[in-house]
């Protein structure tokens, strides 16, 4: 969204043509989601949880042995909303 907000000038709402933010929006962020063909992370307060069919592989970022807590229920509907913005 800062490519084509910032230096193309779209004043269309960020939500209708992407799922980020912009690198200059400094609101708080519950934490960063990446994706590929086949799964899904979400990187939280140092910890990933990668969303695998059917299981979730969560670990420390720096450490893949430190155990995860569980995401905040907050924090999860954040990102499936998210991820289904631009699935009908």
């Amino acid at each position: 969204p800062t490519l084509i907000s910032e230096v193309f000038g779209c004043n269309s709402a960020v939500e209708y043509y992407s799922s980020g933010r912009s690198l200059f929006d400094d609101s708080q962020r519950p934490g960063l989601m990446a994706a590929s063909y086949v799964n899904y992370a979400y990187i939280v307060n140092g910890f990933v949880y990668a969303l695998y069919p059917g299981y979730v592989k969560k670990h420390g970022v720096e450490d893949i042995w430190k155990p995860a807590p569980d995401l905040s229920p907050a924090v999860m509907k954040y990102f499936f909303a998210e991820q289904s913005r631009f699935r009908r």
